[in-house]
């Protein structure tokens, strides 16, 4: 199976609640795998975080993809190219997502 470590630079948005679309500017970088309140800009911020990340993807027709994501803090939804893949609720425990 082939993988794809996504590992590295991400970019952070501090909300207070989650929206549909988010503004352009605004958003910090953080190396991941790591905690958002490891950042400097958001040590106390108490609300909500929107990670994004950019990468290659091209999907061919007839594969299955599954996305894991090794370590969320609690609660994640995740999507690709504006798809919601699902969504997960759990301390730490590696969270999976599939999309065919």
């Amino acid at each position: 199976m082939k993988t794809t470590s996504l590992n590295g630079t991400w970019r952070l948005l501090p909300m207070e609640e989650f929206k549909d679309r988010y503004p352009e500017e605004g958003w910090l970088e953080m190396d991941v795998p790591s905690h958002w309140q490891l950042h400097p800009d958001l040590e106390f911020h108490a609300g909500k975080v929107v990670y994004k990340r950019d990468f290659s993807f091209r999907k061919r027709k007839g594969k299955r993809y599954r996305l894991r994501l090794n370590g969320v803090f609690y609660r994640s939804t995740a999507y690709l190219n504006g798809q919601r893949l699902g969504e997960n609720e759990g301390y730490l425990d590696p969270q999976r997502t599939f999309t065919s």
